[in-house]
């Protein structure tokens, strides 16, 4: 029974780019990070495929998760951005909005996986 409920345990995860902005995420510790990328992806603006999800430096499994890698609450994750010419053009200008929008104090804080 114990097992089940730690498994239902939500965690407040950090997604950052390369420019330090944050998006939050509220995910169970059984989430796959694939399930993380898309939601991620969608809130910035860029193709999935174009985003790489890292881990105190190493590249995520996508079909690990949270729990498997012992990640806790308010830990961060990194997003890397494959650097295509287009691709990178989209990325700079969401992610310049996004860092003005959190120098603001407008967040992207509240999102549910």
């Amino acid at each position: 029974m114990a097992e089940s409920s730690q498994s239902d345990e939500k965690l407040d995860l950090k997604v950052s780019d390369s420019h330090g902005a944050l998006t939050h995420f509220k995910v169970k510790k059984t989430t796959k990070f694939r399930k993380i990328l898309t939601a991620y992806a969608s809130k910035a603006g860029i193709e999935e495929r174009a985003i790489r999800l890292m881990v105190d430096g190493e590249r995520v499994n996508l079909e690990q998760c949270p729990g498997d890698l012992d990640i806790e609450n308010g830990d961060q994750i990194d997003a890397m951005v494959e650097q295509k010419a287009e691709e990178l053009s989209n990325y700079r200008r969401q992610a310049e909005r996004a860092h003005r929008m959190a120098s603001s104090g407008v967040g992207l804080k509240g999102s549910a996986v």
